[in-house]
C-alpha cells in the first residue's frame, strides 16, 4: 500500500525546508536551536491545560 500524494503546500514546505538547510548547513546554532524546539516540545507534552492558573499566596496555599 502507498502513500497518498502530498498536498502541494506540503511538498512546497519540504522543499523550502531543505533548501533552507542546505543553505544553513555551516549554522554553528543549529543544534542548539534543535535540542531547545525538542524541550519545548517535551515540556508542552506535559504543560497543565487544565486552564486553572497557580497563584501561591504568602503561606505557600494555591489560590
Amino acid at each position: 500500500m502507498t502513500d497518498p500524494p502530498l498536498s502541494p503546500a506540503v511538498a512546497w514546505l519540504e522543499e523550502v525546508y531543505a533548501a533552507a538547510v542546505a543553505a544553513n548547513a555551516e549554522d554553528p546554532l543549529r543544534d542548539d536551536r534543535d535540542h531547545a524546539q525538542a524541550h519545548r516540545l517535551a515540556e508542552a507534552a506535559r504543560a497543565d491545560t487544565t486552564g486553572r492558573i497557580y497563584h501561591p499566596t504568602k503561606n505557600g496555599d494555591d489560590q
